[in-house]
């Protein structure tokens, strides 16, 4: 994780934002457009079915 994740993270968790973090291994950025060289189909997958889960959970 790069240090602006950190930054990101320890600001959140001092806060009462609800939230989650996740990294997914092996990809950069842009790793769920699907037009671009950087797609990633099975992370791209688990990050929207984290992303719904979340939502399910806390919306």
């Amino acid at each position: 994780m790069s240090q602006h994740t950190f930054t990101r993270r320890d600001a959140l968790t001092g806060s009462e934002v609800r939230h989650e973090l996740k990294v997914y291994p092996g990809v950069d950025h842009a790793f769920h457009n699907d037009t671009g060289e950087r797609y990633n189909e099975a992370q791209a997958t688990a990050a929207w079915n984290d992303t719904i889960a979340w939502f399910g959970k806390y919306v």
